[in-house]
């Protein structure tokens, strides 16, 4: 929805379009809008273009605040406040536009193609428009709150915003492909490895060379209850609209006896960052309750343990319970949560249950695994 106001002076910013004495930059650089785009592009203009002939206001749009700011280049920046009833829709993401159009004359028409069978009316240029998804909770109710920003040059202008509902192909323009997880499934951490030489297809004529995305999947609950084993799993996205998953990596549960230890027992999370000695040689994978592990991903088709860390618990940690018939079973047990590693090669492990920060580092043949130099 979107409506209008009449022209008011700068410092007392209203709503939605309003008439501003203010700045313009020129319009940013965009690339090249998708048809879904385009298609909400439009739909959003047909209701600007509507705000004059009082266009519904059916999620309770109302101006509340603006700032105004000074900026570079003799520019003004303006950063704004909007709010909606988030109780008016069934939708968590809305769709955000504003628009700022000089008064002094119309919006300047896109340059055309120049081609004869160019049939495409021209897109108007404006001296500038912003369009982005926002994330509403209908707990918000009549409070919810969005802000955005614009910048600006000595001028006078009308200032458009538009909030609506986004189309189901909006929502999915991004997306260009799509891998499902299993049911019993769900990923924590989604790390992209790529360009990734496989030593097994060095001979091959195609596909020596190789995308990977390595999915950490969350263990949820404690002792190994109401759930399935959380593992990771190894995506060659090599074409990346064709996903398909070519192994796996699990700590067998019978060489620590990790689901009667107490807390929970699965993968958790890997590190994010790749320093030299580490990318595409090693990762570093929480487990719970089985610490951190090291394994080694030079074949992505044969991931391998080379190392592995359980901290010992202290008088800090604290206990992990589950629901019994006889009432709630408590036992005390680490929890690694999140790992990280450093460009120096120090790998940091944070628990879950107030044991604490652990500072390690590889040694013996784990370390030769690496490329520390």
């Amino acid at each position: 929805m979107a409506f209008r106001r009449s022209a008011i002076a700068l410092g007392s910013l209203a709503a939605f379009l309003l008439s501003v004495v203010l700045s313009a930059q020129n319009p940013p650089a965009q690339r090249k809008l998708t048809k879904a785009e385009e298609k909400e592009r439009d739909a959003i203009y047909a209701l600007v273009a509507g705000a004059a002939a009082n266009a519904p206001n059916d999620l309770s749009l109302t101006w509340l605040r603006d700032d105004i700011l000074k900026a570079s280049g003799n520019q003004q920046y303006v950063p704004f406040i909007v709010g909606i009833d988030a109780s008016k829709t069934q939708a968590k993401g809305l769709m955000m536009y504003w628009r700022l159009v000089s008064t002094a004359a119309p919006p300047a028409a896109a340059p055309a193609s120049g081609k004869k069978d160019d049939k495409k009316p021209a897109v108007p240029q404006f001296v500038y428009e912003g369009l982005t998804p926002v994330t509403v909770s209908a707990a918000d109710g009549a409070n919810a709150r969005i802000g955005r920003s614009f910048a600006a040059l000595p001028g006078t202008y009308d200032l458009y915003v538009v909030v609506k509902e986004p189309t189901p192909e909006n929502l999915l323009y991004p997306q260009i492909a799509r891998f499902e997880l299993g049911p019993f499934s769900g990923a924590h951490t989604t790390l992209p490895i790529l360009g990734m030489d496989v030593a097994q297809f060095a001979k091959d004529a195609k596909g020596k060379k190789r995308d990977f995305v390595f999915i950490v999947n969350e263990s949820l609950r404690n002792e190994c209850t109401e759930e399935a084993r959380q593992l990771v799993y190894v995506v060659d996205v090599t074409n990346e609209a064709t996903p398909f998953p070519v192994a796996n990596f699990d700590v067998p549960e019978e060489k620590g006896n990790f689901c009667s230890r107490g807390g929970r027992f699965g993968a958790h999370s890997s590190n994010e960052n790749q320093p030299p000695m580490y990318a595409k040689r090693v990762l570093f994978v929480t487990w719970f309750n089985a610490g951190v592990r090291a394994i080694d991903i030079r074949d992505p088709y044969r991931l391998k343990e080379i190392g592995h860390f359980i901290p010992a618990i202290t008088d800090k940690t604290v206990q992990r319970c589950i629901k019994t018939p006889q009432g709630a079973r408590c036992k005390i047990e680490i929890q690694s949560n999140n790992v990280e590693v450093d460009d120096r090669g120090y790998i940091y492990v944070v628990d879950r249950v107030n044991t604490g920060l652990h500072v390690l580092e590889l040694t013996g043949a784990a370390r030769s695994v690496a490329n520390f130099k």
